[in-house]
């Protein structure tokens, strides 16, 4: 039966798409519309949270005192944040609101150094802060990495190596920057341990098995 999923899906119908008619979720119980259709109320609801979410942001900075305390802005900057990387999962399209947050991330990193007293070590901090952010926020046009992130995953423990095993190599890439090195090494055991188990059964995923070498070369180079 042919499934019919969103053009532009969120974050748990996604993993859907990623599971349907892939023999690398084999354990998996099959996809039927009904899960798709409950996954796309989901990724609604998440997106209805995040807009209030978004407006109450904005709401917060219009309202701010002009002798505001540096503890409120840095809330502020942390709301930014999280906001940002909850959008990146949503999925539609979400281009101004992104945009919304890098600009108002800028002002409020301005607003901070330049009329805030902070020690030397305190700006330090603050710009490595910012600089690991737009590293942070790269990594996010990445889905697979924002659903990595996302606060109650759509992919379990038990689908994230077939999950990245069947993302392209720039995205494996990415996503595989978020884990430290006994983590690579365990995911690769594993990966190893489930193609050959498939290919045992017949399956012989020649794209799958070139993502295993991406992540044993990622192993070498120690990203």
């Amino acid at each position: 039966m042919k499934l019919y999923f969103s053009a532009h899906p969120g974050s748990w119908e996604r993993q859907l798409q990623r599971q349907y008619d892939n023999s690398l979720f084999s354990h998996l119980p099959p996809i039927t519309q009904s899960r798709v259709d409950d996954a796309q109320r989901k990724d609604e609801a998440e997106r209805r949270t995040f807009m209030q979410a978004f407006q109450n942001l904005l709401q917060q900075v219009a309202d701010l005192d002009a002798q505001v305390k540096v503890e409120a802005v840095l809330k502020l900057k942390r709301q930014i944040e999280g906001l940002y990387e909850q959008c990146a999962a949503l999925g539609g399209h979400f281009s101004a609101e992104k945009q919304g947050l890098r600009n108002l991330y800028e002002l409020i990193v301005q607003s901070i150094l330049e009329n805030v007293t902070l020690d030397l070590n305190a700006q330090n901090q603050l710009k490595q802060e910012v600089a690991e952010q737009e590293k942070h926020v790269t990594l996010l046009e990445y889905p697979l990495v924002a659903h990595l992130l996302h606060p109650q995953s759509p992919i379990p423990q038990d689908e994230i190596v077939p999950t990245l095993l069947t993302e392209d190599e720039a995205s494996l890439r990415a996503a595989m920057s978020l884990f430290a090195i006994p983590q690579r090494q365990i995911l690769y055991q594993e990966a190893k341990q489930l193609l050959t188990r498939l290919k045992g059964e017949g399956y012989l995923l020649p794209i799958s098995w070139k993502r295993l070498e991406v992540i044993e070369q990622l192993l070498k180079e120690k990203l």
